[in-house]
């Protein structure tokens, strides 16, 4: 399942994955809705699409871009309110920031990223900019990665080293109880990361990005 742009318009929705089917719907350019994986049937590509009026159909594979999470990896990069550089920068960010991807595609000759924040607002920026899909990420705004996490693995590192360097802690301890200990500690690491990636993202898995905003 994944939120994606469409990028054509008179894209016919049906009830089933049949061209003979009920219309139910149509999509057009800059649409921004879920689909569901492509699949083939009778040779033709199909994808299952969640329309915004909540009613759920089949349509034949169009184009579309993937909207995604990205984390910026430069420094320092600017946004444009316009795809030019000719005017002055909206905003400058810093690495480690985040945005929604929604797509990219050439306008006078270069091309560009559509970037948009988690309050709706849309930047353009060069695609020559450095970004990378966001993994660790929460809902508020452009932030760093969660420290947390850093310190869970170094915590995790001590905790292992520490078993293999001082022999006399292991002989004192049942090497089977040192072990499961270590596994323990790392089960519940495990599950509050995974407890935190899923309340950062399950917005966005069923709501999808913010709304554009101008």
């Amino acid at each position: 399942m994944m939120w994606v742009k469409i990028l054509e318009d008179n894209i016919t929705v049906y009830a089933e994955p049949d061209a003979n089917s009920r219309q139910i719907g149509n999509l057009n350019i800059n649409d921004e809705v879920r689909f569901g994986r492509t699949f083939f049937k009778d040779g033709d590509r199909w994808n299952k699409v969640w329309l915004p009026d909540g009613s759920v159909g089949y349509a034949e594979a169009a184009e579309c871009f993937r909207i995604k999470k990205v984390i910026i990896n430069q420094t320092k990069a600017d946004l444009y309110p316009r795809p030019t550089i000719e005017e002055e920068h909206a905003k400058r960010v810093y690495k480690n920031s985040f945005y929604y991807l929604i797509n990219r595609f050439v306008y006078d000759g270069d091309s560009w990223y559509e970037l948009r924040n988690a309050e709706g607002k849309t930047y353009y920026t060069p695609s020559h900019m450095s970004i990378s899909e966001g993994k660790l990420l929460t809902d508020h705004g452009e932030i760093e990665r969660h420290p947390k996490y850093s310190i869970i693995l170094v915590i995790v590192y001590v905790i292992l080293s520490l078993i293999e360097i001082p022999q006399k802690l292991v002989d004192m301890l049942p090497k089977v109880l040192v072990y499961f200990l270590v596994a323990v500690f790392v089960l519940l690491m495990i599950i509050s990361l995974v407890r935190d990636f899923f309340y950062a993202n399950i917005k966005y898995i069923f709501k999808g990005p913010p709304k554009k905003r101008d």
